[in-house]
Order: C-alpha cells, then sequence, then structure tokens
C-alpha cells in the first residue's frame, strides 16, 4: 500500500463511511431503511464527528477511505467510569490483510484511553472472534438486544 493514514474522519468521508457499513450491515435495516439510505444513521455519524460521546476513525490509502472504526464512549457504574465500546470496524477487501484493521484497533485505543478509559468493549461475530483475540480482548460472552418499544 503507497500512502495511508489513521486520521478522524471528517464530514467529507460521510459518503465512503456508508459504502464500507453497507458490507458490514449484511442488509439489516436502520429505521427502516438500508444503511446507506438512512436518514438517522448518516445524522448518527455527524453526531459522532462533533460529539464527546463517540468518535469516527478512518484508514486512508492514497486519499482513499478504505477502513473506518466507530467508537462510543459510555459512563458505567460496574466500570467506575467512562468506558469505550467498539462499534463498528470495517475494513475494504483491498486492504484486507495489510494490517489496516489492527492500525485502526490499536488507534481506537489510543483515543479511548486519551479520553480516560481503562477498557475498551465490542461485540464480534464469530468470524472475526479470532481477529480480535489476537489483538488483545477476551472473550466474555454472548449479548442481548430488546428493543425499547
Amino acid at each position: 500500500m503507497s500512502n495511508t493514514l489513521v486520521r478522524f474522519g471528517t464530514p467529507a468521508d460521510e459518503s465512503r463511511v456508508f459504502t464500507l457499513l453497507t458490507a458490514l450491515m449484511e442488509g439489516e435495516l436502520v429505521a427502516g431503511s438500508p444503511i446507506e439510505q438512512s436518514s438517522t444513521a448518516r445524522a448518527t455519524f455527524r453526531d459522532l464527528l462533533t460529539s464527546d460521546r463517540g468518535s469516527v476513525i478512518v484508514f486512508e490509502v492514497d486519499g482513499e477511505v478504505l477502513g473506518v472504526v466507530t467508537c462510543s464512549y459510555v459512563t458505567a457504574i460496574r466500570y467506575g467510569g467512562n468506558y469505550s465500546r467498539m462499534e463498528e470496524l470495517v475494513i475494504d477487501e483491498r486492504a484486507r490483510g495489510t494490517g489496516a484493521g489492527i492500525m485502526l484497533v490499536k488507534a481506537a485505543i489510543a483515543e479511548a484511553r486519551r479520553r480516560g478509559c481503562e477498557l475498551i468493549t465490542l461485540y464480534a461475530r464469530e468470524t472475526t472472534r479470532a481477529f480480535y483475540e489476537k489483538a488483545g480482548f477476551r472473550y466474555i460472552g454472548p449479548e442481548l438486544h430488546r428493543a425499547t418499544d
């Protein structure tokens, strides 16, 4: 890979980030729409760029965004304060196997540390679990979901 850069996302990255996120979503809908068409998802992206509740970090090669990781920063009594949750990590097929994923994970960990978080968590699919364990994460157990309606 030529000229690579890991940096914070900007509004100009929105279109490319949403193209990457379609691979992660595998057809799941966001507020009733595909993610790339969801105004709710796009508003959340913009919020992550500007709020202290989250971050967007991108992996760029020769000016093209080929990877993204997003994180949320949450306060929990059980952790004695703030912790980070890695929400989405997607690498374009052209950048897989180049170390792009681990670079984004390291950047997410560094940002969590900078924000005072002593823990970073995530929910991995079975197909990605080995990658995260290789990056130092420990498997704790499954996640349950329930809509609030």
